[in-house]
Parts: structure tokens; sequence; C-alpha cells
């Protein structure tokens, strides 16, 4: 089978793995509701108003021009950008040579975390996507593209913007100092230019108030914990993870 019929039906089953799960409203998570009134609110209004601070404006745009279509429509922008996210992952790790990157694909596309919350209205896998396009560029050496896709992703979480460092590094080639030196400017300001551009709804409503957050009871110890490994995981993606790290100590022959 051609590649590109590999990478096709290999999107069409993740998205596919999704559809049952869209019919049951916004989810659990209350953050999912705030998008989704925050978008209709944009949608109806043209009013821009974060859905949390700092706000999440790439996501909450693309909810807006659905939002008359109802909760199926809004998660199934969910469901597309977590099936892209499975692929540019895939599409990375072949360009990276890894032995077994359709494997691989499916792991993260049924990590927990990542399944729960890929069939309901919450912005995580849609800044997944846009990180896993990212890295796809980083991997084939195209900064600019690495750069957009990452402002991007920091439209949607601004955390996403930690990501300038590994893809920063990824873009690095030994012995091209000049090279390098542009590859990584392109990327960051790319990035930082997209990602400002995608707050600027925020600014306009807020002003620089909008770089604010809602001060929460930090978790115990214990919840940190669980939501690290179990909650993120699940059983078998943790006995998988424990399994891993103790192949790292073998002998290489084994």
């Amino acid at each position: 089978m051609h590649i590109r019929s590999k990478y096709l039906l290999f999107f069409v089953v993740i998205f596919l793995s999704r559809l049952p799960f869209i019919f049951h409203g916004f989810g659990l998570d209350g953050d999912s509701w705030a998008v989704a009134l925050a978008s209709q609110h944009w949608h109806v209004t043209g009013d821009y108003e974060a859905s949390r601070f700092p706000g999440n404006p790439v996501h909450e745009l693309l909810c807006s021009i659905f939002s008359g279509f109802g909760d199926i429509s809004l998660n199934l922008i969910t469901v597309f950008f977590t099936s892209l996210a499975a692929l540019f992952f895939v599409m990375a790790l072949v360009e990276l040579k890894f032995r077994t990157p359709f494997l691989a694909g499916i792991a993260l596309a049924f990590v927990p975390a990542i399944y729960i919350n890929s069939a309901i209205v919450i912005d995580y896998n849609i800044a997944l996507a846009f990180i896993m396009m990212a890295f796809y560029f980083a991997a084939i050496d195209r900064s600019i593209l690495t750069g957009i896709c990452l402002g991007l992703a920091i439209g949607c979480r601004i955390t996403s913007g930690a990501m300038l460092i590994p893809f920063g590094l990824m873009l690095l080639r030994p012995n091209e100092f000049q090279k390098n030196l542009l590859r990584i400017f392109f990327a960051f300001a790319f990035a930082l230019l997209v990602g400002a551009v995608a707050y600027l709804p925020s600014v306009v409503h807020y002003g620089l108030d909008f770089l604010s957050y809602y001060d929460v009871q930090y978790p115990s110890l214990m919840k940190i914990l669980y939501r690290f490994f179990i909650e993120t995981w699940g059983v078998v993606g943790c006995f998988a993870l424990v399994v891993g790290v103790c192949l790292l100590f073998l002998p290489e022959r084994y």
C-alpha cells in the first residue's frame, strides 16, 4: 500500500473511533461548557469574551464559526484535530526513520487522557494537533512552517510556547552556524508573531489584564501523582511505561 493511502486509512480509523461519543453534549468538564458559551456569544454578538483566562482564541474562533450547528459540530472539531495530531505524529516519525510509526501513532491516539478529551469541546487536543504539525515540519527542516504551527498552538493554549525549545533544538544541524541562527530566528519569530496575532481579541477586549489565570486550590501530592500516571496513561499505559523504562537498562542484544 502506498504511504499516502496508509496515512489516509490511519486518519479515518482514528476519526471513526471517536464518533460514537460525540452525541452526549459538551462533556463533563466545566471548561468545555465555558468554551461552548463563549464561542456562541462570539458567534451571535461578534464580541469576543474569553472562555477562561488568558483565553484560547484559536479554538474559540473555530467553535464560534460552527456554534450554530450545535454540540455535535463542536465535538467533531475536536475529533478532526485529534485525528490530525495522530497523523502528523506518524508523519514526523516516518521522516525520523522510526521503526513502527503507525503503532506509535495508535498508542498516542488511544492514551486515555487524549481519547477522553478527543470527543468533547476542549482545547487540549487542538493545541496538540498544531504541536504535532510543528513537530513534522521541524523534522523536515521547515522552520517557518514550524513557527506558524507553533504560533497557532500558542493561540490554543499559551503554554504551548514551551515547545519552542525542543523544536528549536530539532532545527539545529552540525557545522551550519549561520543557517542554524536563521532557522531558529524564523521559527521563533513566526511562532511569536502568529501567537501574538491570535491573542489580539483578548488584548482588544481586556488589555494586558488578559494575562491572568483562575487561582484555584493546588491539589494534593497524591492527586498530582494520580493525574500524572493513572489518569493520563491508564493502567495498561502505566504498565507499558514501566516495562519500557526497564528495557532501557537491559543489554543491547535484548
